[in-house]
């Protein structure tokens, strides 16, 4: 049901520090979208990360070669993925900008430029920086992005995941997706010939914006404000329901500004209940929005035909 798709089936090679976790994510996909698992295996190969020189780094040309299909009369290279740089170059200091980019420039001529081969490299960003930064960058050498042809940063606004593009030197048609998550439980048949329960995540991924994330940031800020006044409304109305069911000579309460403050006659027997009493009992009920839901709510459920303004018995 993604909305988002590629124009031609595109193998792709992923190389990771973590091979069963990906394995579960391709498991996941295949039983929440009901995918072939031998479709997956053969558009995506999957290999163990390991900390490599220069040399040993581009003899995934072999891989690349291998993994080459073609579609409609043109050459598709497989889309390379190293997960994680640390994980993969064997690189001492990753703060040393010569050093970076032997590795940079290496791939960018050998496997990029001469082999026309998709590559993304995944770094982690500055501890420092929070999950929240749509602009963080690549930790340590600046050689990191200066050859890159885009970064584009994950990170998290609104307990959602997104990436957004920083550097690009094209323009591209999308430049930021949002990451909806799924979360389902599998039963699978453990090596020891047990049932066990494992938790499948997916995501499906859609085009966003900043300005997306900044209305739904004031949707989701509404939608809570409106979340907190119905819950203050609900403890009110509790409350004027005890006093209610203490006093069954009746209740009454004023209502408007304008309202005398004279008790009519025929309501002197019943007890008086204070707006003063219930804001006490509910604390933050007393402010602004709230304020006037707990008395909309309270008129409502106690006195739903009483006049605006004026004393109402409550009932």
């Amino acid at each position: 049901d993604c909305s988002l798709s590629t124009e031609a089936p595109r193998r792709v090679i992923y190389v990771t520090e973590d091979v069963s976790q990906v394995q579960l994510s391709l498991f996941s996909y295949a039983r929440h979208h009901h995918l072939d698992p031998n479709k997956i295996r053969e558009m995506i190969h999957v290999v163990e990360a390991r900390r490599s020189e220069m040399p040993d780094i581009l003899l995934l040309t072999q891989n690349i070669l291998k993994h080459t299909t073609t579609h409609e009369g043109h050459t598709l290279r497989p889309y390379l993925i190293l997960d994680t740089a640390s994980a993969t170059f064997d690189i001492e200091d990753e703060n040393n900008n010569s050093e970076v980019a032997i590795y940079m420039e290496g791939i960018k001529q050998t496997l990029y430029t001469k082999l026309n081969t998709p590559i993304a490299i995944v770094t982690h960003t500055a501890k420092s920086l929070s999950t929240s930064d749509d602009t963080a960058t690549a930790r340590g050498a600046s050689a990191w992005t200066g050859n890159a042809t885009l970064t584009a940063t994950l990170f998290i606004d609104q307990e959602e995941r997104f990436m957004t593009l920083v550097k690009k030197r094209y323009q591209p048609l999308i430049t930021e997706l949002r990451f909806k998550t799924h979360v389902n439980n599998e039963v699978t048949i453990s090596r020891y010939g047990k049932p066990q329960d494992v938790v499948c995540i997916t995501v499906t991924p859609t085009e966003s914006s900043k300005q997306d994330r900044q209305v739904n940031a004031e949707e989701s800020k509404q939608d809570k404000q409106n979340q907190r006044a119905m819950d203050k409304a609900d403890e009110a109305c509790s409350y004027v329901q005890s006093v209610i069911n203490a006093h069954p000579e009746g209740v009454i309460i004023r209502r408007g500004s304008t309202a005398s403050r004279t008790i009519p006659s025929d309501y002197k027997a019943c007890h008086q209940l204070h707006w003063d009493d219930v804001f006490n009992h509910v604390p933050g009920s007393s402010r602004g929005d709230v304020k006037r839901a707990v008395g909309t709510a309270v008129f409502s459920r106690f006195a739903p035909d009483a006049p605006a303004s004026g004393w109402v018995k409550l009932g």
